[in-house]
């Protein structure tokens, strides 16, 4: 199940705002290496502001297995304050039908079949959240070998 994760309903969803950037923390710093803030066990950055969205996946007993974090483009968003430069075309969109997908990840010692599932949940629910919030448009800046993960998740 996607929990849809905010600032403002944080409080009816237990500890999923917390346990996601412990996840972040385990998935992106420890495991992935990338040199990002963190702070007790859990990974932050300038972006986590309450325009963030984030798309929980957890499992029965509440661990976070995946998760990706949305940002609306009519505030600071990374793509256009931290690599401008990677967009095709020299106007960077932003605007309220305009989001940007940041932090997809799924844990990587699931199963393949679970992997896929939770990878399929999440882009799913990037769809949904997409259709009841009148977003056109998800800009998502990724490396090669990360976008072919997802993708062959999905086969």
């Amino acid at each position: 199940m996607i929990e849809v994760v905010t600032v403002e309903n944080a409080h009816w969803c237990g500890t999923a705002l917390a346990e996601q950037f412990k996840f972040r923390y385990r998935h992106f710093v420890a495991n992935e290496q990338w040199e990002v803030p963190f702070y007790k066990g859990m990974e932050y950055d300038q972006f986590d502001t309450p325009a963030a969205v984030y798309l929980v996946w957890r499992d029965v007993a509440g661990v976070v297995r995946g998760m990706i974090r949305l940002l609306p483009t009519n505030r600071p968003y990374m793509l256009e304050t931290l690599w401008p430069d990677m967009m095709p075309d020299p106007i960077v969109p932003s605007g309220p039908t305009v989001w940007e997908i940041t932090r997809f990840g799924v844990e990587r010692n699931l199963s393949l079949s679970l992997r896929k599932q939770i990878s399929a949940e999440l882009i799913l629910a990037c769809i949904e959240f997409s259709v009841l919030n009148d977003i056109h448009t998800y800009l998502f800046l990724t490396a090669w070998g990360v976008l072919k993960r997802i993708v062959l998740a999905l086969e």
